[in-house]
């Protein structure tokens, strides 16, 4: 029911008449915020998902449309949507940094992990993110045959997967809603309304902006909240690795209800400010503890 901040807690709220109403009831321990559009974790709430497997999550490195500040979604066309030289740099350090901490966490495991194609590689059906796996299995093959040169290493390998492609923008991605260069195309009335939409997404942090021919936040997280259901009935022990986006990222943050996500003020979730550099790999899950090879 809604309380008196009128925030949307399940889909037999009164006056529901939305699909966002039955959207936010699939993510429970969420709440959205009718005024502001903002999400909130609920108090004494878990997490909408406990991930069952290790999962690693990479965001891809720098295209041209993060540097000008456009939005970068599953619509993004090249060469805006692609890795710049600034990118390339950054998923070689992205690369070394990567390969040095899973020796780290894994210790004697390494091995044990590698030769059994424990690791299982997830990449976003988007150029950027395969470009980033691409750079990521080319250092991890050539630093194995370096340090481990007596063992028999399989490259790893990868699987597309729809669900991790970045949140669509609709006809506005690839476009900077503030810039009125970017809308010059379209109608000033609806020059007003995407100007308005950006702000309320680079301010406001609103989960339920809707954009043109895309997607909300929301929309975007239960696409994602499918793969990560998927991936925790899988039995086999072993490490989920995934190249994708930066605001799916913050999606997937939210699914396991990491707390540095919260704003600086603590009240609500800054699902656009506050998201992965590129470049950035981050643990979702670490693993509990190591399986020694016998």
């Amino acid at each position: 029911m809604n309380d008196k901040s009128g925030l949307i807690e399940s889909v037999g709220d009164a006056g529901a008449s939305t699909d966002l109403w039955q959207d936010i009831e699939e993510l429970p321990g969420l709440q959205l915020n009718q005024t502001d559009g903002r999400i909130r974790y609920q108090k004494k709430a878990g997490a909408v998902i406990r991930l069952r497997r290790p999962t690693i999550w990479i965001r891809h490195g720098q295209t041209d449309n993060n540097l000008h500040k456009k939005l970068n979604g599953s619509r993004a066309q090249p060469p805006g949507s692609l890795l710049n030289a600034v990118g390339k740099k950054q998923t070689a350090a992205m690369a070394q940094t990567l390969y040095a901490d899973l020796v780290r966490t894994l210790e004697g495991d390494f091995l044990w992990y590698v030769k059994g194609q424990k690791i299982k590689v997830w990449v976003s059906p988007l150029t950027r993110a395969q470009e980033t796996a691409e750079a990521f299995q080319q250092y991890f093959y050539d630093r194995i045959q370096m340090d481990f040169p007596q063992e028999e290493i399989p490259r790893l390998s990868w699987k597309v997967r729809d669900e991790l492609k970045e949140h669509s923008y609709g006809i506005l991605d690839g476009l900077n809603p503030s810039s009125g260069r970017d809308l010059s195309n379209f109608r000033p009335g609806c020059r007003k309304t995407y100007r308005e939409l950006g702000r309320q997404w680079r301010e406001l942090d609103s989960a339920d902006v809707k954009w043109p021919a895309g997607e909300t936040f929301i929309e975007g997280t239960l696409r994602l909240k499918v793969f990560f259901e998927e991936r925790s009935s899988d039995p086999e022990d072993g490490i989920d690795m995934t190249f994708s986006h930066g605001i799916l990222g913050n999606s997937a943050r939210v699914l396991i209800r990491d707390q540095t996500l919260l704003s600086p003020e603590g009240d609500f979730l800054a699902i656009r400010n506050n998201v992965l550099k590129n470049g950035q790999p981050v643990w979702l899950k670490r693993p509990a503890q190591t399986r020694r090879a016998s």
